[in-house]
């Protein structure tokens, strides 16, 4: 079984020029190699806290000066609302972040001061949604009233729900599960106990990503959750890599 990462980040300088957990790639890459994770997913601090355009540059620049990282490591494209006129038409947009290679979505509304409704985002998330391009939704930065807002406006959505704080959030993330074809949720804070196994049983494997949630928590806590639930080996490959690597196939 190998391990594909859907909840790695962020990595980079901060705004003060002072190191995250993760300086470079390579601290990925070995922290990768030391739990036995193949692939990960990625985001860059800068895209948060100096700017989509800046961040964006640095990640595409950081995997194309390291092959092995480039390989190994799916980056996550920041985007803002296209009527500013700041990065285009959204056609130009999914264009660059698919010649980047980059597989998913990260926004940050609160922090780049813009609103999570269709007179601002709508273009963007269709033509998301019909190239199958997943936008992560934080919990941690958004909340669940918000998550679900969302949801009920963009119902065709590729989301992943990240970040869903600790406790049993399964009344809060099953019924997005259930109502959204396209909601899929990453485990890197589904601590509770026999959780995984009991979404499975009630909803399928499909729908769950492994998410380590690194470098804020190690990367072996939730392999091992997966490795030992009570649920199938074909379900257990699913949640480990193969759900996430169906979905990036744009």
């Amino acid at each position: 079984m190998h391990f594909f990462d859907a909840n790695c980040g962020p990595y980079g300088l901060t705004e003060n020029n002072e190191p995250t957990i993760f300086p470079t790639v390579k601290e990925i890459l070995a922290d990768m190699d030391a739990a036995g994770v193949e692939k990960t997913t990625l985001w860059h601090i800068s895209q948060k806290e100096m700017g989509w355009a800046l961040g964006n540059k640095l990640i595409v620049k950081d995997l194309n000066e390291n092959p092995e990282a480039k390989k190994r490591i799916s980056p996550s494209w920041c985007v803002v609302p296209t009527v500013t006129g700041e990065q285009g038409s959204a056609e130009q947009v999914v264009q660059e972040m698919l010649a980047a290679n980059a597989g998913t979505v990260r926004i940050f509304p609160e922090d780049h001061r813009w609103e999570l409704y269709p007179a601002a985002i709508g273009d963007l998330f269709t033509l998301f949604t019909e190239n199958h391009i997943p936008v992560y939704l934080s919990v941690k930065a958004m909340g669940w009233d918000k998550i679900y807002h969302t949801m009920y406006m963009f119902p065709d959505l590729y989301a992943i729900i990240c970040d869903c704080g600790l406790w049993g959030p399964d009344r809060r993330i099953r019924p997005l599960l259930v109502n959204y074809k396209h909601t899929y949720f990453e485990t890197s804070e589904y601590w509770a106990a026999g959780s995984i196994a009991d979404t499975v049983h009630a909803i399928g494997p499909d729908r769950l990503l492994y998410g380590s949630g690194a470098p804020h928590y190690g990367r072996g806590s939730m392999m091992l959750a997966i490795m030992h639930a009570d649920i199938s080996d074909e379900a257990k490959e699913l949640i480990a890599h193969g759900n996430l690597e169906r979905l990036l196939q744009h």
